[in-house]
């Protein structure tokens, strides 16, 4: 089943490590996926320098798993990593639960549900940090709208 995916003017795309534009200043831009893809939207996209918290970092390297065909080896590795020390320093049980979904849903090749479960635990791990929640308002904010599956 085809998905239909909007892009307003000037909004990026990555697809499966190609970046996709819609060139127009002025008209949106509908582009339809007829097979399996790997895509975020680049408002989606976290940015290294945005991965300020552990499950943040976690979330980088998971979106390049997802996103990157050819830093995917390298990438999960640095996830899977980061998961471990996460899990030797943390007995916060949503947040290990959150961390152990995701692996799993990363063995099932479902990336968008594995960014979920995380981005569904940084409530949790801002409180165990201590940080107030307008200091990472503007990453939640970012983080909300996470990848969907491609359903085609």
């Amino acid at each position: 089943m085809p998905l239909n995916i909007s892009l307003k003017p000037r909004e990026r795309l990555v697809v499966n490590g190609a970046v996709i534009r819609n060139k127009s200043a002025r008209h949106p831009l509908t582009i339809e996926l007829l097979n399996k893809v790997n895509f975020m939207r680049e408002r989606e996209i976290l940015m290294p320098e945005d991965a300020l918290t552990p499950l943040l970092r976690v979330m980088y390297w998971l979106q390049i798993t997802y996103i990157d065909p050819d830093q995917r080896d390298d990438a999960q590795l640095r996830f899977l990593e980061l998961v471990r020390e996460i899990k030797d320093a943390v007995s916060e049980p949503s947040i290990l639960s959150a961390v152990d979904a995701a692996v799993a849903f990363v063995g099932q090749d479902q990336f968008g549900s594995a960014l979920k479960a995380l981005r569904d635990a940084l409530p949790h791990e801002r409180r165990l940090l201590g940080m107030n929640s307008e200091a990472s308002t503007s990453v939640v904010a970012a983080m909300r709208n996470s990848v969907a599956d491609a359903r085609a």
